[in-house]
């Protein structure tokens, strides 16, 4: 299994929290090799299917290098993003396309207290709309901001 090629190395610098939680049965060892460059603790979770790695110093809340490699690889992985400072909480979910679905990269804003989030500007321009245009219109905005992703323990 080789590195993703002509990508800059990140170097452990000030940053904000973020953690990457990764399917057990894709950790070989060339995959642990690239991970520990990046995180700086980990846990095994409850379900024991995944593992979470973690850092308190992700530049920008973001493992982006690790994240292009893991992509490079068809690995799917979870990133949540903290907030700090100016930077919103979010999480990214990564599937690989399968013989049955599309590939779903897609990070997902959210509100700490109450999960993920539609923009409210979002909203507005379907309040007017007949039911049948409502309920499609709103189905759009849900698969934009807010897709249905196959939780990562069924890639365990």
């Amino acid at each position: 299994m080789g590195r993703a090629k002509d990508l800059p190395r990140e170097k452990m610098s000030w940053g904000s929290y973020a953690s990457i939680e990764i399917p057990k049965r894709y950790l070989t060892p060339e995959v642990m090799e690239i991970v520990k460059d990046y995180v700086t603790h980990k846990d095994d979770l409850p379900d024991k299917n995944t593992v979470q790695f973690y850092s308190d110093n992700a530049a920008n809340g973001r493992f982006e290098d690790l994240e292009a490699e893991l992509i490079e690889l068809g690995i799917p992985f979870d990133r949540y993003t903290g907030q700090d400072f100016d930077i919103d909480p979010e999480t990214r979910y990564y599937r690989p396309a399968t013989d049955g679905s599309p590939e779903v990269d897609v990070a997902i804003l959210e509100q700490r207290e109450y999960g993920e989030f539609v923009p409210v500007s979002e909203i507005r321009g379907i309040i007017e709309l007949n039911p049948e245009d409502f309920k499609m219109k709103l189905q759009e905005i849900l698969e934009e901001w807010a897709p249905g992703i196959q939780p990562l323990s069924q890639w365990a």
